[in-house]
């Protein structure tokens, strides 16, 4: 659904756009065609940036750990898998440090896993690695 209505907001923004630099070739009237352009343009961005604004709550996706490591930084120690092709970090978090250290030695560096995840207070949360 979403990927169909970044389609949409592609289409719609690119007519925009090239209704715009017409009218900017026609010489048509200046503050119409600016708006056009202006707003073409807006639309472009917010198709670009869409995934960013409208993330998914939870699935399963195949990444590559790019970086493996334990971090006691929050008030539980957790393990933090990044992915830097799709720039997403992923963490698995426990009370217990020993699960922690468990979970994470599933993961080595520069190998491609399928996890399942949920998306939750700004967060990827890593439920399972299969």
């Amino acid at each position: 659904m979403l990927y169909l209505l970044n389609l949409v907001l592609y289409a719609v923004s690119i007519g925009f756009i090239g209704t715009g630099i017409i009218m900017l070739l026609m010489k048509y009237n200046r503050r119409i065609t600016l708006i056009t352009l202006s707003t073409g343009i807006i639309l472009l961005l917010i198709g670009f940036s869409i995934h960013k604004l409208a993330p998914s709550t939870g699935g399963k996706m195949i990444i590559e750990a790019d970086v493996v490591r334990i971090v006691e930084g929050r008030k539980t120690p957790y393990c933090e898998v990044k992915d830097n092709y799709i720039s997403i970090t992923f963490h698995y978090e426990n009370e217990d440090k020993t699960k922690v250290e468990e979970f994470c030695s599933q993961f080595t560096q520069g190998e491609t896993y399928e996890i399942k995840y949920r998306y939750e207070n700004g967060n990827y949360t890593m439920v399972a690695v299969k």
